[in-house]
């Protein structure tokens, strides 16, 4: 059985935008700040260094779904390097 998944890492979303936003007032911050010092300390091993979005995760889905990824190895893709 072939089991397919992304793992996309951290995403921009409600629930993260509204983290970052109260710790940028809580901290004085800036939310870029907040985002730069959360990639430093907490996901140094990020690719991106930075959220990825939901349209960047949904074409990705919709590549890997998609005909044009028909001869593709079943090896991990690390999609989010090349963004």
């Amino acid at each position: 059985m072939t089991a397919n998944s992304i793992l996309a890492g951290p995403m921009e979303s409600g629930g993260v935008a509204g983290f970052v936003e109260a710790m940028a007032e809580h901290q004085k911050k800036s939310k870029g700040e907040i985002e730069k010092e959360f990639f430093e300390h907490v996901r140094p091993s990020s690719l991106l260094k930075r959220f990825a979005t939901v349209d960047e995760v949904a074409a990705m889905a919709t590549y890997l779904a998609s005909e044009l990824l028909q001869r593709r190895t079943e090896q991990p893709c690390e999609w989010m390097a090349a963004l």
